[in-house]
């Protein structure tokens, strides 16, 4: 592959480019910008002034959210996720079905239990 440091005229297939810019990828793609998913990991250059100037979509390169996925993803998160969401119903059921005040005994403790997960 050969690396372009020179102003490029046209895309050649099988080439690699970079240190463009979003004005000239507009320019010599002529892409319709409604179907371009533009991908950029700084927030102006690479985010901002393609939806702004092209109107493309962009979509963030955040390494930061690696971290944040993997939780999201973990054994113990999706457990705890799924004990909230029953714990919740719960509640819901015996505040709906029980309307006196044996249904508060049932629903104060699922709420302490629901705090601690």
């Amino acid at each position: 592959k050969q690396w372009y440091q020179r102003r490029v005229r046209e895309l050649k297939e099988g080439e690699v480019y970079c240190e463009g810019n979003v004005r000239d990828l507009h320019r010599l793609t002529g892409w319709d910008p409604c179907q371009i998913l533009y991908f950029g990991d700084q927030m102006y250059a690479d985010l901002a002034e393609p939806i702004l100037n092209q109107g493309w979509h962009t979509g963030a390169i955040i390494r930061e959210l690696e971290n944040e996925i993997d939780l999201l993803n973990s054994e113990k998160y999706q457990k705890n996720k799924h004990v909230l969401k029953e714990l919740i119903y719960l509640i819901r059921v015996v505040q709906r079905l029980l309307p006196d005040s044996s249904a508060v005994i049932y629903s104060d403790e699922w709420c302490r239990e629901r705090k601690q997960v």
